[in-house]
């Protein structure tokens, strides 16, 4: 990789004179970036190209050549990569496409590439990738990059992409911007270097600044992990864009937990609980590395607006609201200053109107700004701006700019409307890279995702290691395990279930009932039964024993009729439990992710609002509580028309027992929990339902 990355020795195999080809677009970017180590080039019709001699074949190189940029088709890549090593060349980079993309010959052919390549200790990068550049050190392979501008000192954004094209879109929209940009990397297809790889190069760089990323397989999940916790620790972003999170993932018909789990949610649960920075969309992947890479210090605080318009005011506090930014009230000195500047009918608060007499009053944007960059309340700051021939010029003419451009904390300037800005304006925000918005939105979505990051950073340092589990029991069934032996194990774990115990008779369920007391309830058990209530296997609130002996007929009947010659393993006779709020909590092990928490509303509620919280299985207690009390069921545990607060702790107490359980148990592959009912504070929780599935 370093010999890739920092190459002192470059081949271009396929070079052409044509302006615009791959191998004529390498040739003029070293130059342009005024690369001063050693150019090689290869061509089979050319002697020379552009005034620079070309060997006919790679084994005409001289050895140990650093790199090779491959602008050949797909045809012959294998054999120049084969020829590669044999000269020693480190590092390789292919263009062509045709290859796992395509089908199975693709792949068949792509695998060869990547034995060859591997076998070898060579760093490759694609096939079907457009190439990366290096900033730091003046390298671009492949790429048309203008203009040819090194990084600078300081603070800059790396952004590492599958897709050629979208790096290309990131790299450009960040330039554009002014922004410092380190590495832009496309890594295609990866038949051998990955994003990691690219990701484990740009963190060792001990430059500071972000790490954009569009991303749509993470190939090496823990490794990825591992990078991020690294990432976070050394105070480096990283911002991922994932498409794929409507695509159908792997249901499983088994448990709730399964099927509300799928492939992306838990991928994106676990990455962000690393310290991962997730985007819905590239406007909010540019938006949120450029404040990053302008402003290293994440917010700590609220949101502080002043703005030129009565209506924007009122429509920013129904964005904060829904992004969940919080809106300070200004300090005393705060309003004193500004109050100094503004009209006695005009109220002083947060947001800020500035009223159209700040037309008249150039001071007044001045003030506004200088205010919220010394309010200790304030955490971040957006200006917005009712672009116009008139107040762009007065903010431009002010001292507005000054403060937010030397402020720490960060900030951004949201000019709202279309209308076309002076080229003066726009070169002076962008100068060193200040976030310059058409769109007030955007620029309160940026904040909003700056200040969860920070918040996360913050809490991470203040979580409490998670409990050492105890010696369980081990599952000897492997499948399904019916309820019976589910809570068995819960119970074992520490988590309540009703009093009760299987029958194989009805007089063994009259017995039970008499121990444990009516009313009960009744639960055909089998494994080759997850669901009983569809087939008729559970009968409730049986008050004695003359209705016990006619539920357990109705039972037996009912669950042979929907599935006949089905084996029951007995009937679970339990106590009815008092009312209280129904949630679930569940845990599901994920292949590639691990295992992962779920939990959330409960009961029948659990497919019509689908309020669930994912979480990794060794987050901290503080991690659970905080993302319980973000669902819309925290309302139902705090209380509502009267009804008493639930006992949330024993609830948390419960998903933490379940994350023990599938970090000791591997063989446990989830658990569903549902309902649990949660009684009044203080009065614990009871798991009324549950199924665990075994390898």
């Amino acid at each position: 990789m370093e010999r890739l990355l920092r190459a002192r020795s470059i081949a271009i195999v396929g070079i052409s004179p044509e302006p615009g080809s791959i191998g004529f677009n390498c040739l003029r970017n070293l130059e342009n970036f005024g690369f001063d180590g050693e150019i090689a080039l290869v061509s089979r019709s050319r002697s020379e190209v552009s005034g620079r001699p070309c060997a006919a074949q790679i084994d005409d190189l001289p050895s140990g050549v650093d790199a090779a940029l491959l602008c050949l088709p797909r045809a012959g890549i294998v054999d120049a990569l084969e020829a590669c090593v044999r000269r020693g060349i480190g590092g390789a980079v292919s263009f062509a496409s045709g290859f796992a993309e395509t089908g199975e010959r693709g792949r068949r052919e792509q695998a060869r590439i990547a034995e060859i390549a591997r076998d070898a200790g060579m760093a490759f990068v694609g096939p079907n990738c457009m190439g990366f550049v290096n900033y730091v050190d003046g390298l671009p392979y492949f790429m048309h990059v203008t203009p040819a501008r090194r990084a600078a000192a300081g603070p800059a954004l790396a952004v590492l992409a599958q897709s050629g094209g979208m790096m290309a879109v990131i790299n450009e929209m960040a330039r554009d911007r002014g922004l410092n940009v380190s590495y832009a990397v496309s890594t295609g297809n990866e038949a051998v270097t990955t994003v990691e790889d690219f990701l484990e190069a740009v963190l060792a760089d001990e430059r500071p600044g972000p790490v954009a990323m569009f991303v749509e397989q993470i190939r090496q999940p823990q490794r990825f992990l591992a990078l991020a916790r690294t990432a976070q620790a050394r105070r480096r972003p990283i911002v991922l864009l994932h498409p794929g999170r409507s695509e159908g993932a792997r249901a499983s018909a088994r448990s709730h937990t399964g099927a509300m789990a799928g492939d992306y949610e838990v991928m994106r649960a676990v990455v962000a609980h690393a310290g991962v920075a997730f985007v819905d969309t590239l406007d909010d992947l540019i938006d949120l590395a450029g404040l990053m890479t302008r402003f290293p210090e994440p917010p700590a605080g609220g949101i502080g607006i002043f703005t030129d318009s009565g209506a924007y005011k009122g429509l920013s506090i129904d964005l904060c609201a829904s992004s969940g930014l919080a809106l300070p009230p200004l300090s005393p000195p705060s309003v004193a200053t500004i109050a100094a500047e503004m009209p006695d009918y005009a109220s002083v608060d947060n947001p800020l109107d500035l009223t159209m007499h700040a037309l008249s009053n150039r001071k007044l944007y001045g003030a506004a700004a200088a205010a919220y960059c010394d309010d200790p309340g304030i955490g971040c700051i957006v200006a917005a701006v009712m672009s116009s021939r008139f107040n762009v010029p007065i903010l431009n003419e002010g001292s507005a700019f000054e403060s937010l451009m030397a402020t720490r904390k960060p900030a951004a300037v949201a000019f709202l409307g279309e209308s076309e800005l002076p080229a003066e304006v726009i070169a002076r925000l962008r100068a060193d890279g200040f976030p310059l918005f058409r769109s007030g939105e955007r620029a309160l979505r940026a904040m909003a995702h700056y200040t969860r990051y920070g918040e996360h950073l913050r809490s991470a340092g203040r979580r409490t290691p998670v409990s050492k589990p105890g010696v369980r029991p081990r599952i000897e069934r492997a499948g399904i395990v019916p309820e019976y032996r589910s809570k068995a194990v819960l119970e074992a774990a520490g988590m309540p279930i009703p009093a009760g115990a299987l029958a194989r008779t009805a007089d063994e369920a009259l017995a039970i009932a008499g121990a444990i007391g009516f009313p009960v309830v009744l639960k055909a058990q089998s494994p080759d039964l997850p669901h009983k209530s569809e087939a008729g296997g559970v009968i409730v609130g049986i008050a004695d024993e003359a209705a016990l002996r006619i539920g357990w007929e109705r039972l037996r009947a009912d669950v042979d009729r929907h599935r006949p010659g089905i084996m029951l393993e007995g009937v679970l006779v339990e106590a009815m439990s008092r009312r209280g709020v129904e949630v679930l909590v569940g845990a599901k092990r994920d292949a590639e992710w691990g295992p992962v928490l779920l939990f959330g509303a409960g009961g029948i509620l659990i497919e019509i609002l689908a309020d669930v919280a994912l979480l990794p299985a060794d987050a901290a207690r503080e991690d659970v509580a905080g993302a319980l009390a973000r669902l819309n069921v925290a309302k139902l545990l705090d209380g509502v028309r009267g009804a008493p607060a639930a006992d949330v702790d024993a609830v948390v107490d419960a998903v933490m027992r379940l994350g023990e359980l599938m970090w000791e148990q591997p063989e446990i592959l989830e658990i569903d929990v549902n309902p649990l009912v949660a009684f009044e504070r203080g009065g614990g929780v009871l798991a009324l339902d549950a199924l665990i599935v075994t390898v």
